[in-house]
Order: structure tokens, then C-alpha cells, then sequence
């Protein structure tokens, strides 16, 4: 399939709003646009760190096809969560949940659970979730409040952005770079090429 009817018969969507995902994204060079989905992600109940995160991924990805006007599509949603210990931390809800989370992260290991979802014209076509480990060096308390100051932790799965100013906390990872900032994008680009026949990256430059 050339890349000229690739673009012609698919569109592609990111599911997210997230400006690390879409950044990634384009480093493929593929055109495609983005939709957000509008569902209250719903509390962990005692799942699995990983299937809560696909459960998130799987939420988004039914939302936003249902918003898709196009009859082609490729829809790409994704969901990022920080396990410690076996306890799931989210998004912290102010400065102080920020504090917490990140007193827990303080000097030890936790694992980044991302679940990718590919939606096909309706249907879940691809999915899976990717762990990467993240060592933090200890953090002590005023370098702790200054970071939360700074207002990044507060919209991230465990209150830090690998990409941001905590990149000085960590000690190293095991796995996945890319992951920890919110999709695997190695894997997608696989995919494609799996699932089309076409180098993306070479046949959109």
C-alpha cells in the first residue's frame, strides 16, 4: 500500500490530551488530529496496577470512537499510572497529595504502567501495557517543596514528569523511556508498519 492511499483511507487519531503524547506522535510523521474523551476515570478498586491502566486506556478509547465522524480510522488512547508498593498513585489532587506521593517515591524503585489502545473503525484492533522501573534518589524536604512549588507534579501520575525538572531525582530506569512520559511510541511504530506495510516514518518525510 502506498503511503499516498494510506492517507487517503485512514485517518489517524490521538486520543489524549496530553502535550508529551502528541509530541511523540509527531516524531512519526503521520498526520492526525486529537479528541479527548469526556468520562470520569473511576477510582481503583483494588485492581491490578496494570489492568486498572488498561481499564483507563479501554474507558477513553470507546468515548472518543464515538466521536469520530470519519469512516477509516486508526484511534490511539493510552493511560499512564505510578504503582508503589503495590498502591496505584494518580494525579495528585493539590500540593499536599503532591508532598505525599512523592515522599513515597523518595529513595526507592516504582514501576510506570502505560496501556496503549488501538481502536480500528470501531473496534479494539491492538493493545498492551509496558513497564518501565524508576529508581528516585532521595529527596529531602526543601528540595521536595520547591519542586511541588513549581506547580509541574501536579498534573502527572504520581505527582513528577520524567521529562521535566524530577529528571534530577532518578537515580535510572529499566525500560522504557518513553513510556514513563506516557507512550511507548516504539511500539507504534511497529505496529504500523506491521499492520500496513509502510515504513511511516520514511513514507511521510
Amino acid at each position: 500500500m502506498s503511503s499516498e492511499k494510506v492517507i487517503e483511507k485512514y485517518s489517524l487519531v490521538l486520543g489524549s490530551a496530553s502535550p508529551r503524547r502528541e509530541e511523540f506522535i509527531q516524531f512519526l510523521n503521520i498526520p492526525f488530529k486529537k479528541l479527548t474523551s469526556s468520562k470520569n476515570e473511576p477510582e481503583p478498586n483494588g485492581e491490578d496496577p496494570k489492568d486498572y491502566s488498561l481499564k483507563l486506556a479501554h474507558i477513553k478509547s470507546v468515548d472518543i470512537s464515538a466521536q469520530i465522524k470519519d469512516k477509516n480510522y486508526f484511534l490511539i488512547t493510552a493511560d499512564t499510572v505510578v504503582e508503589i508498593d503495590g498502591e496505584i498513585l494518580n494525579k495528585p489532587k493539590n500540593s499536599l497529595d503532591a508532598k505525599k506521593m512523592l515522599d513515597k517515591l523518595s529513595g526507592k524503585r516504582h514501576l510506570v504502567h502505560t496501556s496503549v489502545v488501538i481502536n480500528v473503525n470501531g473496534k479494539i484492533d491492538w493493545e498492551k501495557t509496558v513497564t518501565t522501573a524508576v529508581d528516585f534518589d532521595g529527596i529531602d524536604g526543601e528540595t521536595l517543596d520547591n519542586y511541588v512549588a513549581t506547580g509541574e507534579p501536579l498534573d502527572k501520575a504520581g505527582a513528577y514528569g520524567i521529562q521535566g525538572q524530577a529528571l534530577c531525582f532518578i537515580d535510572k530506569i529499566e525500560g522504557s523511556y518513553s513510556n514513563v512520559v506516557g507512550l511507548p511510541i516504539n511500539l507504534l511504530l511497529i505496529y504500523f508498519k506491521n499492520k500496513l506495510g509502510v515504513n511511516w516514518r520514511s513514507s511521510f518525510v
